[in-house]
């Protein structure tokens, strides 16, 4: 849905654009993470793997369908390139250790990312003029983010005296099918609890979803969205801009 946001005190510009941000952070250096995904149709694993290597920790993500995602290495570098040589060999024996039907597979998807690590590795909220930056999360992105929007709403709302984070136009809705990660729930179900215009909702089947779109006035979107599909929408739909590597 369309909503508009005030810009003052309460409204501070948010920073979470990761590597990006050094201009800013200047202890903030950057880890490449480097990541392969196979077609293994021989291998039959059901849950995440993870094992110890002597560079770095691999972990082996099943996606269903035969696929699977292994990744990652660490590397002190801020070279943003592709992924190279040694790591896809060293990637590949970590996962035919694991499962000899690896070594069969078919490489589809390979990616290198910058992450945005302090000194310390942890992750940090911090206010430069008035901008407020969320960063830092190292390798640990896709675990640690909503515990940190929770943490930064809460503040946001506590120095705010409780304003609403969104001013909606009168009539408008925002609908919001919930992610089945249980500790995103956690982290975003107190956030919009008691707002008034915010409707957090089960995931629904295809069908029904596409209704749910047709009947909307702006989808924001986490992945990308084909053209031939988004001529079927009505709505404008805005994609968010993520890192090449999105689970680590």
């Amino acid at each position: 849905m369309i909503f508009r946001v005030t810009h003052d005190a309460c409204h501070p510009v948010v920073d979470c654009t990761g590597i990006s941000a050094r201009a800013a952070l200047r202890d903030l250096r950057a880890v490449r993470g480097e990541m392969l995904e196979l077609h293994a149709p021989d291998v039959a694993l059901t849950r995440s793997i993870r094992l110890l290597h002597p560079r770095f920790p691999v972990y082996i993500v099943p996606r269903g369908a035969g696929r699977y995602m292994v990744g990652a290495t660490m590397i002190e570098s801020d070279d943003a390139g592709g992924i190279t040589a040694r790591a896809v060999m060293e990637l590949l024996s970590a996962a035919y250790t694991v499962h000899p039907g690896f070594a069969e597979g078919e490489v589809i998807t390979t990616a290198a990312g910058l992450r945005p690590s302090f000194p310390n590795n942890l992750p940090a909220i911090r206010h430069v003029g008035d901008v407020i930056h969320v960063n830092g999360m190292y390798r640990h992105g896709f675990l640690m983010a909503p515990a940190l929007a929770l943490d930064l709403v809460t503040r946001w709302k506590r120095a705010a005296g409780d304003v609403p984070l969104i001013h909606l136009e009168a009539g408008l809705r925002i609908v919001m099918p919930l992610h089945l990660n249980p500790v995103v729930r956690e982290a975003i179900l107190p956030i919009v609890a008691g707002e008034d215009n915010i409707y957090p909702i089960e995931p629904l089947p295809y069908r029904q979803f596409c209704r749910l779109m047709i009947k909307a006035h702006l989808i924001v979107s986490a992945v990308p969205v084909r053209r031939k599909s988004a001529a079927l929408f009505p709505a404008r739909i805005v994609t968010l801009s993520w890192s090449p590597r999105t689970k680590g």
